[in-house]
């Protein structure tokens, strides 16, 4: 079984753990923005940014320590696909460079290790050495890098790493009614069709262009229901949906009255939503969105993150039971649109 070391978001770790396991990921163990794991087999999935097999791990006092150990250091490769390399230099989170001579030294090293080239320029795998801020020191390789994505994104799009933690832990399946209110750009609705567990997927937004745009993204997606709607007062009937997954406003492009605007989001949630249905989430009116899930009896949990440097919250909550029982008669009584 192989060793693996993966950087996930600052924030996530913990919830990413809990992603991998069914994936037969063990013996986890959390650092912070990374995940150190054994495993059989590679986990391809997007919440990872960068995933890495690790050769060998140790305790150094110094990258030029560290270096050291790694040239003296008897290996066996693993089996990939490439015939050339360059070495990588990670210290405390920060690229380092090191003298030309010892540079070579130990790229001579893992050439006689490997049986591979080197190529600086234009390699075709990537070799590690990574030494965090408690010293310990991880040579490995890179086995699938992140795609860089923040150029190809609209303002407040959601990166596809989030989406797909959001996806992950609203717990659907293939049997699963989501709906995403606040679509937007139609991120997460995109990345649910392509998982291809749902039924069906109800997304809107009352912003004309965004509407449009999610027509076009998902017009050749099956059981993708695109319309303008209001977030607050849904086109839905009661207790139809099995899961919410969603980003919200949270006030930075235009002003909002979050606690009104919460309030209302979160009602029509636990009105629409089945017994047991799932509401995930992210915002950075933390105290908004928790006392609005507290009063429409919501069981929940908040994963704090950084988004550009935001202090933001991932929510994660399910509708208490005896929700539907103190609300149907009520609700049941609200007019509302047909169901599209």
């Amino acid at each position: 079984m192989k060793q693996w070391y993966a950087s996930v978001n600052y924030g996530l770790e913990a919830i990413i753990s809990d992603i991998i396991r069914p994936y037969g990921a063990q013996n986890i163990k959390i650092l912070d923005s990374a995940l150190i794991f054994f495993c059989e087999n590679e986990i391809n999935i997007k919440c990872i940014n960068n995933l890495f097999v690790v050769i060998s791990s140790f305790y150094s006092g110094s990258i030029m320590e560290a270096v050291k150990k790694v040239s003296r250091l008897t290996f066996h490769f693993p089996r990939l696909n490439g015939n050339t390399f360059r070495v990588i230099l990670m210290d405390c989170g920060k690229l380092r460079a090191i003298p030309q001579n010892i540079m070579v030294q130990i790229e001579r090293h893992i050439s006689f290790q490997s049986n591979l080239t080197v190529n600086r320029a234009n390699p075709d795998i990537e070799i590690w050495l990574n030494r965090r801020n408690d010293g310990t020191s991880y040579f490995m390789i890179r086995t699938r890098k992140r795609r860089p994505f923040e150029k190809s994104l609209r303002q407040g799009e959601l990166r596809p790493d989030l989406v797909d933690v959001m996806i992950h832990k609203s717990g659907i399946d293939r049997q699963s009614i989501i709906v995403d209110p606040f679509g937007g750009w139609g991120a997460i609705a995109a990345a649910v069709a392509e998982s291809g567990r749902y039924q069906r997927i109800y997304t809107g937004d009352l912003n004309d262009g965004c509407v449009r745009y999610q027509k076009l993204r998902l017009n050749k997606k099956r059981g993708c229901v695109v319309q303008k709607w209001d977030a607050r007062r849904l086109p839905l009937e009661n207790m139809s949906v099995d899961s919410i997954i969603t980003d919200p406003p949270w006030g930075e492009f235009i002003k909002i009255d979050a606690p009104r605007l919460y309030d209302e989001f979160i009602s029509e949630a636990a009105r629409v939503l089945r017994p047991g249905g799932s509401l995930v989430f992210l915002t950075s009116a933390k105290y908004e969105a928790g006392q609005s899930l507290d009063k429409h009896r919501f069981i929940y949990s908040a994963a704090l993150l950084k988004i550009n440097g935001k202090e933001t919250y991932l929510f994660i909550g399910k509708l208490q039971a005896e929700k539907f029982l103190s609300q149907t008669a009520s609700a049941q009584t609200q007019n509302r649109p047909d169901q599209p």
